[in-house]
C-alpha cells in the first residue's frame, strides 16, 4: 500500500478483517489478495485487477465487499480470478475478460463481460 492507493505486485498481501478507504486498488500481474474474515473496501477510483492476478481466490465471496465511486473503469483482467462482491454505481466500464472468472456479485452503471461469472447464492443475506 502507498499512500491511499492499494497495489499489490506480483506477491502475496493479506487483508484482516475490518474496513478499508482506498484511492485506487491495483493488482499487477501475478499478484494475490487473501483476506482473514469479513473485508469492506471503499474506493474512490478505478479497480484494476490485472491478468493472472487474484482477489480472495477460493475464499468465501461474502467476505468481501467492494464500493466504488470510480465513474472509470472496473477490470477483471484475463486470467484472473476474484471472490466477492463489487458495487459501482458510476462505472463507465465493468469489464471482465475471457478466461477470468467471478464469484460473487457485481452491480454498476455499465457492463462489458466475456469472462465467467459465477452468483453467490447467499449474496445479501
Amino acid at each position: 500500500m502507498s499512500g491511499n492507493d492499494f497495489e499489490v505486485d506480483s506477491d502475496t498481501c493479506t487483508l484482516d478483517a475490518g474496513t478499508y478507504y482506498f484511492d485506487t486498488i491495483y493488482l499487477k500481474s501475478g499478484g494475490r489478495v487473501n483476506v482473514t474474515g469479513p473485508v469492506v473496501i471503499f474506493c474512490t477510483d478505478w479497480v484494476d485487477v490485472e491478468s493472472g492476478s487474484e482477489f480472495n481466490n477460493l475464499g468465501d465471496p461474502d467476505e468481501v465487499w467492494l464500493f466504488t465511486t470510480t465513474s472509470g473503469l472496473v477490470s477483471i483482467e484475463s486470467g484472473s480470478m476474484f471472490y466477492g462482491h463489487i458495487y459501482a454505481p458510476n462505472c463507465s466500464e465493468f469489464d471482465i475478460s475471457s478466461n477470468s472468472s467471478m464469484v460473487g456479485s457485481m452491480m454498476g452503471a455499465a457492463r462489458a463481460t466475456s469472462g465467467v461469472i459465477h452468483s453467490s447464492h447467499s449474496a445479501g443475506t
